[in-house]
């Protein structure tokens, strides 16, 4: 009895068994779910206000932050490691920024001879005046198809964009927008100041109202803009960050999707110790297409522009998936990286060092 006694209480003491709950089989891609029919109810009580202008993400066809479209550089190393998606995206825009003599207005210029090249319209403000055309040409813009503007002031050089932006026809190809450079450009109160005069922070205020606006016009025009921009040293600064800020305010930073910083590197000299060019360093400091702080050094010759077969070996180098002492060719480069053929192809002079070499010490 005793014994009888003590399994029952034992019986009563134990935890009660948890239900055991079935797991939910998960949903496929593109199958009905509580956020489709969610958009489906939005869409069908405000048509006029949201109209097609939202939806769910599964619906790839119709996803409306989906960037599916990108102007190339030409450049291996930078459409496919750095930016790492092919290029310049359409719809967003980018800043470039860096120090003098390293390359970012022939950057541009070479985006502009791109998106001639692949189909599109290119447009240049020359905030700086100083277009040169034998130059454009050597990067390979096409100067009848070119569209120039040269801007007065912020204000009328934001108006120049809004028109290109409004005159282009998406059915035509992507617009390519440059602006040179925002550092150059002063404000309608600013030009009406006596000298020595200082209109404190206004040419961050008109940019930061009027770039909000920006990214809804180039997505609907199938755009984008590239600003050049310079860099300043800021004194007195803590010498635990970075001392060096760009002008024009946080509007640019803020509302870039890609953000290129130029390093100075290693100059290059020909047989007669003269200048002929130079091996920089490009990080993206900002990347909302993938991974940031991915960086890559690349040539720049200053009479014949980037040279893209010595940059893609020496990238390849850099990462060991090629051995130097072979002498890798470009299309060995190529195949070790496995990327495919820029659809730029050759721009400029594209034939390794050449009768240049590096020199031993940078001259910046």
């Amino acid at each position: 009895m005793a014994a009888t006694k003590k399994k029952k209480k034992a019986a009563r003491r134990a935890p009660a068994k948890k239900a055991v709950r079935r797991a939910k089989p998960a949903k496929t891609p593109g199958t009905t779910g509580k956020g489709a029919a969610l958009a489906a109810v939005l869409q069908k009580k405000h048509a006029k206000t949201f109209g097609s202008r939202i939806t769910t993400v599964a619906e790839e066809q119709h996803g409306l932050a989906q960037i599916k479209e990108f102007i190339p550089t030409g450049i291996d190393a930078l459409d496919n490691y750095v930016i790492g998606r092919g290029g310049f995206p359409v719809g967003r825009m980018s800043e470039v920024f860096g120090a003098e003599s390293s390359g970012k207005t022939a950057l541009l210029y070479r985006c502009l001879g791109a998106v001639q090249q692949i189909g599109g319209v290119a447009v240049l403000l020359d905030a700086e005046h100083s277009f040169d055309e034998e130059r454009a040409e050597t990067h390979g813009i096409e100067i009848s198809d070119l569209v120039i503007g040269q801007p007065a002031h912020l204000e009328e050089a934001i108006e120049m964009l809004k028109a290109a932006l409004r005159s282009h026809d998406p059915q035509r190809g992507p617009l390519l927008l440059g602006l040179d450079s925002i550092a150059s450009l002063n404000t309608k109160a600013g030009l009406a100041l006596d000298a020595g005069e200082k209109g404190v922070a206004a040419e961050a205020r008109v940019l930061s109202d009027e770039l909000r606006d920006m990214p809804r016009l180039l997505q609907e025009h199938r755009a984008h803009l590239f600003m050049v921009n310079q860099i300043r040293h800021m004194i007195g600064g803590s010498k635990f960050a970075s001392n060096i800020t760009t002008p024009g305010g946080n509007g640019p930073r803020f509302y870039s999707s890609v953000r290129l910083q130029f390093f100075g590197g290693k100059a290059i000299k020909n047989a007669d110790d003269e200048h002929v060019g130079k091996v920089v360093t490009i990080m993206a400091v900002k990347n909302r297409l993938t991974a940031p702080f991915h960086k890559a050094r690349v040539r720049f010759d200053y009479a014949t522009g980037y040279n893209n077969q010595w940059t893609t070996i020496e990238h390849a180098k850099r990462l060991k998936l090629v051995a130097a002492k072979d002498k890798p060719t470009y299309v060995d480069a190529l195949e070790a990286l496995d990327w495919d053929f820029n659809v730029v192809g050759s721009i400029g002079r594209e034939v390794g060092a050449d009768d240049a070499t590096e020199a031993d010490s940078d001259d910046d």
